[in-house]
């Protein structure tokens, strides 16, 4: 698993977490990399696969799961 970065805010032990896992070695069509985003205050927890390792794609997935728990 590859670590893309994690992000604190101001309030102690609230984090959020990025994680891509790296699947070209069993591709599912056009789709070589999993992304997981965790959130551990609410307990939110999310997973969307990926085409390419781009922050691009990272940031539109981010946008589209993110939203589901708001």
């Amino acid at each position: 698993m590859e670590r893309i970065h994690s992000l604190e805010n101001g309030h102690v032990g609230y984090k959020k977490s990025n994680y891509l896992i790296d699947m070209r070695h069993m591709p599912d069509d056009s789709y070589n990399y999993i992304a997981y985003y965790m959130d551990r205050w609410p307990k939110f927890h999310v997973m969307w696969s990926l085409m390419r390792k781009s922050a691009v794609e990272v940031g539109v997935g981010l946008a589209q799961n993110h939203s589901l728990h708001m």
